[in-house]
């Protein structure tokens, strides 16, 4: 008896619930027609009316599983080129709605995005899915004909800097795939206004760098020292002397790494060269000397005094261009300076090949060591000459 009352309420409640469910009245697709290309994919959706129809569930249907797929949810993926009909069908009620589909050939291009020069050219390359569906061919484009150009087999040059949508339009269909170019004017090489620099310590100097060409899409420049002990640049290619040397100032281009150079020589203060000069005018004298002492003790009185009196007027000149140098000095006449260290440099630059002649002339006289002892002088004073530039 129990059973039986259960049973006869169970069957109630699903008759009450039945009479207060929504039933669906309509269904619509979003889209009643569709294109796609093939290897692409859609979804449709159901619309139900009334929205809140009590059983939402539809089913979907497509008449030529060849060309098209669908799933659960409403999704189209294209297979192949033609027509076909998606039919969605409502659980409740059986209500239907259909799409009209087409699928076409789908177009793509080997690049997405390419870097250009101005001047460069490439060939794009397109395919189709299906491979060679496209009878009637493509149709090339250009976004912005100043900056590049293509023609009817895909062949881009590169004509002005700036970008540029390069698009492969199938002309069975109407599916396009573009590339996005960017065309630049690359760096050439770059040159400074000085290619040899001399400072005084503590001093500095602005070189200028020119890009080539002019209009370069990135004229971008980076300085450096090669010895930072001597001499250092900044970004803005100020030069500033830190002490006497030699150094390598050099510029290069972010683009392409084209470089210049300039090489600066930083001289020391006045009271730091002259120093230098009387260090390197004295240990030359003392080195005569020895020689004249070591001639005469061993006999070879004739060349002790031939090589005194030439060690004798090395020691007399270099003291007066030094006295005339240290003159200018009190004066602090810069030019006055550059003629005096210009005469110290010129005499050291002339003595090598004096003794290197008077060393021919002595072996032509048969004093064979006098002339070896000037031939190797000479190299001497050139090593003087170098400490003292």
């Amino acid at each position: 008896m129990c059973k039986q009352l259960l049973s006869a309420l169970s069957v109630t409640l699903v008759l009450s619930f039945l009479a207060c469910a929504t039933k669906v009245d309509s269904v619509a697709l979003d889209k009643p027609t569709l294109v796609i290309a093939v290897g692409d994919s859609e979804t449709l959706m159901a619309i139900i009316q009334p929205a809140n129809a009590s059983n939402q569930k539809v089913a979907w249907k497509i008449d030529n599983a060849e060309l098209a797929s669908i799933s659960a949810n409403g999704t189209i993926n294209a297979k192949g080129i033609g027509s076909a009909t998606i039919t969605v069908t409502t659980k409740d009620g059986g209500k239907t709605a259909t799409c009209d589909l087409k699928t076409i050939p789908n177009v793509f291009l080997d690049q997405k995005s390419l870097p250009l020069n101005v001047g460069d050219t490439q060939t794009l390359m397109v395919s189709t899915k299906p491979a060679n569906a496209i009878e009637s061919g493509i149709f090339w484009s250009s976004s912005n004909k100043a900056v590049a150009t293509v023609n009817d087999k895909g062949l881009v040059k590169a004509v002005g800097q700036g970008s540029a949508t390069i698009t492969a339009t199938a002309t069975d269909g109407g599916k396009s795939a573009s590339c996005d170019l960017t065309v630049v004017l690359p760096v050439s090489g770059v040159t400074l206004d000085k290619t040899a620099l001399t400072l005084e310590k503590g001093s500095s100097r602005t070189l200028s760098a020119t890009v080539h060409p002019t209009n370069a899409t990135n004229p971008s420049l980076r300085w450096s020292s090669n010895n930072t002990a001597v001499a250092i640049v900044n970004d803005d290619g100020i030069v500033i002397a830190i002490s006497s040397g030699r150094a390598t100032i050099s510029v290069t281009s972010d683009d392409g790494g084209k470089s210049a150079s300039c090489n600066v020589f930083v001289e020391p203060s006045d009271s730091e060269w002259i120093s230098n000069v009387q260090d390197v005018c004295m240990a030359r004298a003392a080195y005569l000397a020895n020689v004249v002492s070591d001639l005469s003790e061993s006999g070879f009185r004739f060349e002790a005094n031939h090589l005194f009196g030439q060690a004798d007027l090395y020691a007399k000149n270099t003291a007066n261009l030094i006295r005339s140098y240290r003159t200018a000095m009190s004066y602090g006449d810069s030019g006055l300076k550059r003629t005096a260290k210009d005469a110290i440099i010129s005499y050291h630059q002339q003595l090598p090949e004096a003794y290197r002649t008077l060393a021919n002339i002595l072996r032509g006289q048969g004093m064979a060591r006098l002339a070896l002892i000037y031939s190797e002088l000479a190299p001497r004073i050139e090593q003087d000459l170098e400490r003292i530039r």
